[in-house]
């Protein structure tokens, strides 16, 4: 009797152990993760360009799960708003796709991941999140973490009088200004100014004597034309 009961609290336990491992593969993996703007110690965001962000991502200590890291996401967040307000995501990042990269520390230091997004935004502060999709290689599930969430500051970004779209765009202008001043001048003021009509000018005709040739004449009659005498 003894040793069915002991068998059965064996039996028990070992299906109760079961189902604890069952439910902790199920829940979505921790991560440690660190998000800094590299050269950008205010997050300042700047509209048109690219704005990068770089994720230092590891495992926690202690951590024996198998994650491949499959992309990088982001969202522009109304910071008015609380989560799950209508219109809190103003706007979605566009996602980078990650070729199976393991979660490993490579050589003591944490997996580096760059990530860069762009703002189309008038100039104000708002609020961006991050997020990281992971393949759980132990039971085949994908989770999408969120490693960061955070205000940043858009502005427009400096230009200089010498840029050269901004010279394109000067050159442009002025070609349209001259135009329209050409078209302008034909359509309205060139009546008034007529042009003075061109005077032809002919060059005078100098006389010149008729000039004897006698190159082409026989030798025996050139000289018989001089010899004959002159009449006084």
């Amino acid at each position: 009797m003894r040793c069915a009961a002991l068998v059965r609290m064996l039996a028990a336990a070992a299906v109760a152990a079961g189902t604890a491992l069952a439910a902790a593969g199920d829940e979505a993996p921790e991560l440690n993760v660190v998000t800094t703007f590299p050269n950008n110690p205010f997050s300042l965001v700047q509209n048109g360009r690219a704005n990068r962000v770089v994720l230092s991502i590891s495992n926690p200590p202690g951590a024996d799960r198998a994650l491949v890291l499959e992309e990088v996401s982001g969202a522009f967040l109304d910071p008015k708003k609380q989560d799950g307000q209508r219109n809190r995501v103003l706007r979605n990042m566009t996602a980078t796709r990650i070729k199976n990269v393991p979660i490993t520390n490579v050589g003591g230091q944490p997996l580096q991941v760059p990530y860069d997004f762009y703002s189309e935004f008038k100039p104000q502060s708002l609020d961006v999140e991050f997020r990281v999709k992971v393949l759980d290689q132990g039971n085949s599930r994908r989770y999408n973490l969120g490693v960061y969430r955070g205000s940043v500051l858009v502005e427009e970004p400096t230009q200089s009088l010498f840029d050269l779209q901004l010279l394109s765009v000067y050159a442009v202008m002025a070609l349209v200004v001259a135009g329209a001043a050409y078209l302008v001048y034909q359509q309205y003021l060139a009546a008034y100014f007529p042009k003075a009509p061109r005077k032809r000018t002919q060059a005078p005709r100098s006389a010149q004597p008729a000039a004897t040739h006698d190159e082409w004449l026989p030798e025996q009659n050139v000289r018989a034309r001089k010899a004959v005498p002159k009449r006084r």
